[in-house]
């Protein structure tokens, strides 16, 4: 089956997923004082669905295993090791089984839309005079996901920003901060905006 969406927007919701592999392997493999948002059998399944919708949309993925991403991004073959156990150990939290593309690609952009209400409370809780968390690039990435969400003929509660801000359970005053936030960092913002 073909899949007739934009994959640059795909793409660049993607990597911010990709991004988060570090932060999630990390957070497992320390048992940081924060309770891990995913287990070593979660983390190693969203990979996977990113490895297969990235050989699907591109070609060739950027890693073909999680062995691969562990070798490609400086972790060591003990870490591996460590996680694959955890992995093992944790695997009864992975019920989901997405079976084509699109489910990947679904299920890859629903863990995204987590990720993408996080920013939104950091860059609601980022400081004034120094931040560190992009309005702007929150902003681009729910407009690519209601696109991506649509493309797929799945309808979502919120059509724009302010309705995913809203959905959100983000308060008037918090949304008012985001707004401030997009609308002074894009006087300075170079990237693409969608």
């Amino acid at each position: 089956m073909v899949i007739n969406i934009d994959t640059e927007k795909l793409r660049y919701l993607l990597a911010g997923l990709e991004f988060e592999f570090d932060n999630w392997i990390y957070g497992v493999l320390n048992n940081s004082d924060d309770t891990p948002r995913y287990s070593a059998a979660e983390i190693a399944y969203i990979m996977g669905c990113y490895i297969s919708v990235m050989k699907y949309i591109d070609g060739k993925p950027p890693y073909v295993s999680v062995k691969k991403y562990f070798d490609d991004n400086a972790f060591t073959r003990k870490e591996f090791r460590r996680f694959e156990r955890l992995r093992q150990l944790s695997k009864s939290d992975v019920t989901r089984r997405e079976s084509t593309n699109i489910d990947k690609i679904k299920f890859l952009l629903e863990t995204e839309k987590e990720e993408i209400v996080i920013l939104i409370k950091n860059v609601v809780n980022d400081s004034k005079t120094d931040p560190h968390y992009s309005a702007v690039t929150a902003s681009n990435k729910i407009k690519c996901y209601i696109d991506m969400m649509n493309s797929l003929g799945e309808k979502t509660p919120f059509e724009d920003v302010v309705g995913f801000l809203e959905s959100g359970g983000f308060t008037k005053e918090e949304q008012a901060l985001f707004d401030r936030h997009r609308k002074t960092e894009s006087e300075y913002y170079i990237e693409k905006r969608y």
